[in-house]
């Protein structure tokens, strides 16, 4: 199995929008270390709102870690 093929396997499992936030990540247009906006940016059809629900499910499935921080209501992931 290709690694384009393992991607799209994992990426299946997931929702469709984990899945399309999660082939930003694995492919590594995030970043290492991204905040929200930074996905929001390649993604600007998105609410904030929207990325930083789905970043937060995808780290309670343990796929992602994520914390706020500190002042102003930023999430870093």
């Amino acid at each position: 199995m290709t690694a384009e093929q393992d991607l799209d396997r994992a990426a299946s499992l997931l929702g469709p929008l984990e899945g399309r936030i999660m082939r930003l990540v694995w492919s590594g247009q995030a970043g290492e270390v991204f905040v929200v906006r930074d996905v929001q940016a390649l993604m600007p059809e998105l609410a904030y709102t929207t990325v930083m629900t789905t970043l937060r499910r995808l780290a309670e499935k343990g796929l992602r870690a994520a914390r706020a921080e500190s002042g102003g209501g930023a999430y870093q992931c």
